[in-house]
This record gives C-alpha cells, sequence and structure tokens, in this order.
C-alpha cells in the first residue's frame, strides 16, 4: 500500500486553507430619498429614489459592461388568508381557504 506523499498531503493541506479564505470583491453602497413612508388617511402617494455606487476592493477591477441590479420591496409581516372561490348553483361562493404565516404585506421585485 502506497503512502502519500508529503507534497501531496501539504499541497491539500494548502488547497483547504486558501479556499476557507473570504473573498474578496466589489459591494454595493445604496441608500433612499426617504427609509420611512408614513400613510394615513390623507396619503396620495410617495416618490422614492433608490441610488448608490459600487465600492471596490484593492484586487477587483471595474467592468466595462455595467451592472444589473435586482431590488425588493417588501412591507410588515402579517398573516393573511387566502380564499378558493367556486360555482355553487349558479353564484361563486368561497369553499377553501388557507392561512399563510408571516408573509409580506406588500410584495415588489424590480430589475
Amino acid at each position: 500500500m502506497r503512502r502519500p506523499s508529503l507534497v501531496a498531503v501539504l499541497g491539500g493541506f494548502a488547497a483547504l486553507i486558501f479556499s476557507a479564505l473570504p473573498a474578496a470583491g466589489e459591494r454595493l453602497v445604496a441608500s433612499l430619498s426617504n427609509h420611512r413612508v408614513m400613510i394615513a388617511s390623507n396619503f396620495v402617494g410617495e416618490e422614492l429614489i433608490l441610488f448608490g455606487g459600487i465600492e471596490q476592493d484593492a484586487a477587483s477591477r471595474p467592468r466595462r459592461a455595467g451592472y444589473d441590479i435586482i431590488v425588493t420591496v417588501t412591507g410588515p409581516r402579517q398573516s393573511m388568508v387566502t380564499f378558493r372561490k367556486e360555482r355553487v348553483l349558479g353564484l361563486w361562493v368561497n369553499t377553501d381557504s388557507r392561512v399563510l404565516e408571516n408573509v409580506p404585506a406588500y410584495l415588489a421585485v424590480l430589475a
């Protein structure tokens, strides 16, 4: 039976060490024009502006093609009930329901 060589063992150990290091890269720094929208009985809408930039570390290079950004907007989490409607004797009635726990009241995904 062959024993592993010292070079192979050290190489495997070095590969494990370097694979465990954190990856370096760019970081998105973003902010909003208004972080909280208050909704009352006289609410007519709000304009939000998302702005930001790319913070690069010393090892990264800027991309020529630009960047794609996906923004997710969520409302407060709450329980919701959904209903299945079916036609019974010519009328549409609720026949089944499901309770969804801890779901966002509002969800929008923008790209």
